[in-house]
């Protein structure tokens, strides 16, 4: 990451996301779900056996889902040939 910072290709875009909207997030997951795990927003717990949530899941989730939204949406009204969104947290 620090590279592409540093020197990013000709055409690539570096931004910082947003978190995405509960009407976004509703578009793909259930209400309930979405309610759900905002509700275990700050803690640490094992949703399932193969899935784990830590105290900074939640606001991961809302941003990687935003930067994804935001990619979308540059390809479709043509701000944007193609996206990609890299998604990755960022050490304090």
């Amino acid at each position: 990451m620090n590279d592409l910072e540093r020197s990013p290709p000709a055409g690539v875009e570096l931004a910082t996301p947003r978190p995405a909207t509960a009407d976004e997030i509703d578009a793909v997951h259930s209400p309930e779900h979405r309610t759900k795990l905002q509700g275990l927003a700050g803690t640490r717990t094992q949703l399932d056996p193969d899935t784990a949530m830590s105290e900074g899941s939640w606001e991961a989730a809302e941003l990687a889902a935003g930067a994804a939204v935001d990619a979308v949406r540059g390809v479709g009204t043509g701000r944007a040939a193609n996206a990609f969104a890299l998604v990755m947290a960022k050490p304090d």
